[in-house]
């Protein structure tokens, strides 16, 4: 119910944004399937897995001559910021109409791989002033492997892609504890890694993401997640602490390591 108040609550501010805006106006927020000789098509707010693309359609009016930057930015159901569409420079006449557009790959890429409501948002001069939101459902027939993990240590430190002070064993007075990973591509995908981790207790502490949104096929990409420790509750919370490691929904590997 506070997330739906939330919703409702910033809707309310872009419009009321928009109303004050003197350069465009913003007619329409959509999304859609296909282009087809610069037509939309097939225009829903519903997407699942295995779609190859969303598209997101911007449609406005002029309000003055003016010029402008316009950015459509894409978030993720947790609200993060994930994709930025930029098209800059915008100069336009009072009362002329213009559409613009973005598409973002599904199946195999990041969007696929995380359902539940996006939201696009649109932008004018870095202010907020039109809304959309799309849904992306799970096809649970779909299943693809995207990556091979080839290398997966806890750490002190990195350097230009390689761990530093390999080891699982900490002390309180060390600053954080890293977990290194680096992943070989199988196919061309995006993905998100997500490391989850536990304290001595089994319980949930925290999750960190990474958002891979595009690897080549037999390319190679490094990335690591890390909880701080000196100054923070790992500092007093010893002992032997799990990280779970997730490409998307389907987990990979567990670590444990041990804070002293």
């Amino acid at each position: 119910m506070i997330k739906e108040k939330d919703d409702k609550i910033e809707e309310l501010q872009i419009k009321v944004k928009n109303i004050s805006n003197t350069k465009v106006r913003i007619i329409e927020v959509t999304t859609f399937k296909n282009l087809v000789d610069n037509n939309w098509k097939d225009i829903t707010n519903e997407f699942t897995s295995t779609d190859e693309k969303v598209y997101v359609g911007i449609r406005l009016e002029m309000v003055s001559d003016s010029k402008f930057n316009l950015s459509l930015n894409l978030y993720d159901p947790f609200n993060n910021l994930v994709y930025i569409t930029k098209f800059g420079d915008i100069e336009n006449k009072k009362g002329e109409r213009w559409r613009y557009y973005a598409f973002y790959p599904i199946k195999d890429y990041l969007i696929g791989a995380i359902p539940g409501v996006w939201k696009a948002k649109v932008l004018v001069d870095n202010n907020e002033v039109g809304i959309y939101k799309f849904k992306v459902m799970k096809d649970e027939s779909y299943k693809v492997n995207k990556v091979e993990l080839i290398e997966v240590v806890s750490c002190k430190k990195v350097e230009n892609g390689v761990p530093q002070e390999i080891t699982d064993r900490f002390s309180k007075e060390d600053e954080r504890v890293i977990i290194f990973t680096r992943f070989k591509g199988l196919i061309n995908c995006g993905f998100r890694v997500k490391y989850q981790f536990f304290d001595p207790n089994g319980n949930f502490y925290k999750e960190v993401f990474v958002d891979m949104k595009s690897l080549d096929k037999d390319k190679e990409v490094w990335t690591w997640g890390s909880i701080k420790i000196k100054g923070s509750p790992p500092e007093t919370n010893l002992g032997e602490w799990k990280c779970k490691i997730y490409i998307d929904d389907d987990i990979i590997k567990e670590l444990t390591f041990n804070i002293e």
